[in-house]
């Protein structure tokens, strides 16, 4: 199997009820999904979800 394309992008998700922790305050959700696609034509999705410090 030999990977031909990745693609990706950022996803922000507004949250209906934002919450605050000690550290700051959070509105929304932000991944970053992906497609893999590979030689044979197939692909697959994924998402990674990013951690703010």
């Amino acid at each position: 199997m030999k990977i031909v394309s990745i693609e990706t992008g950022i996803l922000n998700t507004p949250l209906i009820a934002p919450f605050k922790t000690a550290v700051r305050r959070v509105d929304a959700m932000t991944g970053v999904p992906a497609r893999i696609t590979d030689g044979g034509g197939p692909s697959d999705l994924g998402q990674l979800v990013h951690y703010r410090r």
